[in-house]
């Protein structure tokens, strides 16, 4: 195909003015004026080449008033319209083009609009120089479009442009080569008919919107992006043995009474597969798969895994979400739905989200393959995976992460969790992590574990450590525990009850394969317990720091601490943070190294904050390792400075230290509420004093309220008594 400059050449003829009256004369300069602007608006000139036809108006194709041609020094009026044996032929983005006859062409651009009218046949012939159609604009077909004679021609839809089948209108490619580009679309608009064969670039689409009671013919083939909308269907509509599709597969609608049926052996979706409405139904022969590299997101409608006695796979790579609709298996035999994704423990958005609140019914086996991880709820919504209108099974063979409502009895496990199949327990020969800075994982139902239970503890209380809750029986015979304690540094002698059962498979007391346990800095034992629970002993520190104190010593805050022995300490960090609870290193004290002698450490801070001091030692060993120990606090206030009520520490075992700065000496009243909101301790508070200590011996341990109130109103902090 040829290709010529930009350059638009406006030339007038050279017709003396004045051997016409002067009247005749400007209104002929006038017209001219006019088809002149016309040229320059409809962005005409892409070529000047002898022969080359463009726009300049919109009309039928054999109306010669709307095209010009170049005659090689100017734009003139053709006595012709163009055809195959003329130049380049374009249809400027403002004007529509309708085919009423058979018409033979090539090099034909199309940045407006042509209409190929019903009966009527557009002929792409074959041009050697490249392409002969290039669809940037719209052509929406009613007749025939097709290549001319044997000799191969080529059709682009370029990015943006769309190709449109209505009611008769068909594409025939057995002498045409027809190329969808990224971006552009295809769009059968029309019952039955055939879709026209192509090569789909991955970001192409095929919609198909136009469909009543008749198959489309062709889908054999691998498209980029397949979208489905026919509300108007009346019956199911068989779309073949599609290829596969590189892009998304979406299903917008099917109408009220029909599906979507695939009956090829299986269909591979590049990116992710959407069901908005209607259905979709696997209806091949038996071993059918659906593979999804992207995400799986239905939002109302049906699914269908099989019918009659076939057994067929659902593959998802990405997050699962069912919103809304039923997912059905009416086979009299197992499909799975399987999660194949590619987990890195570096990247947690490779974990697999599975959200659902709609339904499954029939006998559906779930699993996870090996490499994988799937994730069930989250801490802000808590999430329930509602399984039961399955009867299949579940099977891990990956990791499975989970993060539901904390509870601490099994009797507070109500609609939270995983809701099983009814045909038999979780069983994980894989991972198990509960979830990440600590989870709980709920099964109600049975659970079998002969993998790795990966569990973080930060601390005693139930919130600060992963947790397993299986509201029926249990099996840990096959388990391997790995407790990571991180930073946390846990009392010789502390116990965790890291599963929790209504019953233990064997009896009770039941016992794990093997326990371990790991901190950053320190090394302890781990014994098992029996039924789910472990005790944590030797704890072996890089020093034993037996007294950390500190007071203000005039405008500076002085530190103490003392240790009775050191391994391989290599410095003492102290770091300090205010109301917000955000420590920064200040100072660094040499450490001893390896003794077991008694030694004692003084830092001075002489730049304190304004209000509530805390501290924290941070000790480092001399291969790198980290420890950090307890907190500490020293008043610090200045009138002049105004804070926000502050909690310490939260989760707190025998009391609590709240903290804040006021603007002038004032009474303050101190009130801890239930989460009832009833009023359970009052302390007024007086002068400038901005901390104060509260105990919270007689309390049971849960979430409670800690109010101040004073000339500026009311703060409220949420705090937990373990």
């Amino acid at each position: 195909m040829k290709r010529q400059s930009l350059l638009t050449t406006i030339t007038l003829r050279t017709t003396p003015l004045f051997s016409h009256p002067p009247a005749i004369s400007y209104r002929w300069l006038f017209g001219l004026l006019i088809f002149s602007l016309s040229l320059t608006s409809g962005n005409l000139a892409k070529a000047q080449a002898v022969g080359d036809h463009q726009t300049v108006s919109s009309g039928t194709w054999n109306d010669a008033s709307i095209w010009v041609e170049w005659t090689g020094s100017e734009w003139m009026t053709p006595s012709n319209s163009p055809s195959r044996n003329d130049g380049e032929i374009l249809i400027n983005s403002a004007h529509t083009v309708q085919v009423t006859s058979n018409v033979i062409v090539d090099q034909v651009i199309v940045e407006g609009a042509v209409i190929v009218s019903s009966g009527s046949i557009w002929n792409i012939s074959n041009d050697a120089s490249g392409t002969d159609l290039i669809i940037k604009g719209k052509v929406q077909n009613l007749g025939t479009i097709r290549g001319h004679s044997s000799s191969i021609s080529q059709a682009e839809v370029d990015n943006g442009g769309i190709l449109i089948n209505e009611s008769s209108g068909v594409v025939i490619t057995g002498n045409l080569i027809l190329t969808f580009l990224d971006g552009s679309t295809y769009e059968h608009n029309r019952d039955g008919g055939t879709i026209p064969s192509a090569t789909w670039n991955p970001t192409s689409t095929c919609l198909i919107d136009g469909i009543i009671t008749d198959n489309p013919a062709n889908t054999a083939q691998t498209f980029g992006n397949f979208e489905w909308n026919c509300p108007n269907m009346l019956l199911s509509i068989s779309i073949g043995t599609i290829q596969g599709v590189q892009g998304d597969f979406t299903v917008v609608s099917t109408g009220l009474v029909g599906a979507l049926q695939y009956t090829g052996s299986t269909l591979s979706v590049d990116q992710n597969f959407y069901l908005n409405s209607g259905g979709f139904q696997l209806t091949g022969a038996s071993g059918q798969k659906l593979s999804i590299a992207g995400d799986f997101d239905m939002s109302l409608g049906t699914f269908v895994l099989a019918t009659g006695t076939s057994s067929n796979t659902m593959n998802v790579g990405g997050d699962f979400t069912l919103t809304a609709g039923i997912i059905s298996q009416l086979s009299s035999v197992a499909s799975t739905i399987s999660f194949n994704g590619v987990y890195n423990p570096d990247d947690p958005a490779t974990k697999q989200a599975f959200t659902i609140l709609g339904l499954f019914s029939g006998q559906i086996n779930f699993e996870t393959v090996a490499g994988s991880a799937l994730n069930f709820g989250n801490l802000a919504t808590g999430g329930t995976v509602d399984l039961s209108g399955s009867t299949g099974t579940f099977t891990n063979h990956g990791s499975l992460f989970g993060s539901f409502f904390p509870v601490e009895f099994l009797s507070d496990v109500i609609n939270i969790g995983i809701i099983l199949p009814t045909g038999g327990p979780l069983v994980s020969d894989g991972i198990m992590e509960p979830g990440n800075s600590v989870g709980t994982f709920v099964v109600n139902g049975d659970l079998t574990i002969t993998g790795t239970l990966s569990m973080e503890i930060e601390g005693s209380h139930y919130t600060e450590h992963d947790r397993i809750i299986v509201t029926g029986e249990v099996d840990i015979s096959g388990a391997t525990l790995e407790a990571d304690f991180g930073t946390y540094v846990p009392a010789d002698m502390e116990t965790y009850q890291l599963v929790a059962a209504s019953t233990y498979a064997g009896g009770s007391p039941a016992y794990f394969a093997g326990v371990s346990g790991s901190g950053t800095g320190f090394t302890l034992d781990v014994l098992d317990e029996g039924d789910g629970k472990i005790k944590v002993t030797n704890i072996v520190l890089p020093i034993d720091l037996i007294s950390f104190s500190g007071e203000r010593t005039g405008q500076n805050v002085t530190l103490n601490w003392r240790t009775t022995q050191e391994i391989n300490n290599d410095y003492i960090a102290v770091e300090r943070a205010g109301h917000n609870l955000q420590f920064e290193e200040i100072g660094r004290v040499s450490g001893a190294g390896t003794t077991t002698e008694i030694q004692d450490y003084r830092f001075v801070d002489r730049t304190p904050i304004s209000g509530v001091n805390y501290y924290r030692l941070r000790q480092v060993d001399t291969d790198g390792k980290v420890e950090y120990h307890e907190v500490i606090y020293v008043d610090f206030a200045d009138a002049s400075v105004s804070h926000a009520l502050k909690v310490f520490p939260n989760p707190a075992p025998e009391s609590i230290r709240a903290s804040w700065a006021r603007g002038t000496k004032e009474n303050a009243t101190l009130r801890i509420i239930n989460s009832s909101g009833q009023l359970l301790r009052s302390y007024a508070i007086y002068g400038d004093q901005a901390t104060f200590e509260l105990p919270l011996e007689g309390l049971t341990s849960g979430v409670y309220i800690l109010q101040l109130e004073r000339q500026g109103g009311l703060e409220n902090v949420r705090f937990i008594k373990q």
